[in-house]
């Protein structure tokens, strides 16, 4: 039989070639987590602001859409040329639709040049029964589809403006 004597314990004294492996393993694994974090974190950032920014332009054209509200912004063409800002006869507040071109034209150049990718505007009538309840604008952008990384998905936002 076989007795231990208190004076012959080995005592290990440092770790193992395997257990360093097992370390940096796991090390790696949460690395590769924190680095798909971070590139979720991009993704949804620049989602964020060109919803943000989709926002601000809806709300900028409700304002106009409101401080105009004889115009019938759903059939205005949003190709006025015209400038509104010189003291010229051809300002478009001389009449109602006038200005709603210009208004409709002004917002999307502002939508262009706000960082949305490849912006559009569209503003419909909301009725029923020949009462009109106000306008539905509409602006829609490409980004990023959250699936796959080199894939675009048309993400829009909608207001109701009641002018």
């Amino acid at each position: 039989m076989n007795r231990s004597v208190p004076g012959n314990i080995r005592h290990e004294a440092g770790v193992t070639m395997i257990e360093v492996l097992v370390v940096l393993v796991i090390v790696a694994i949460g690395m590769l987590g924190v680095a798909a974090l971070q590139l979720n974190n991009l993704r949804y950032s620049s989602m964020s602001s060109g919803r943000q920014q989709a926002a601000l332009v809806a709300e900028q054209l409700a304002d106009r859409i409101r401080a105009n509200a004889g115009a019938d912004y759903s059939t205005a063409s949003g190709s006025y040329s015209g400038n509104c800002y010189s003291a010229s006869t051809n300002c478009p507040s001389t009449t109602p639709a006038n200005r709603a071109a210009f208004d409709l034209a002004e917002m999307q150049a502002i939508a262009a040049s706000s960082g949305l990718s490849s912006p559009a505007l569209a503003v419909s009538k909301v009725s029923s029964g020949g009462v009109t309840f106000g306008y539905q604008v509409t602006v829609s952008w490409q980004e990023r589809a959250t699936s796959v990384a080199s894939q675009t998905a048309t993400a829009s936002m909608s207001v109701l403006v009641k002018p």
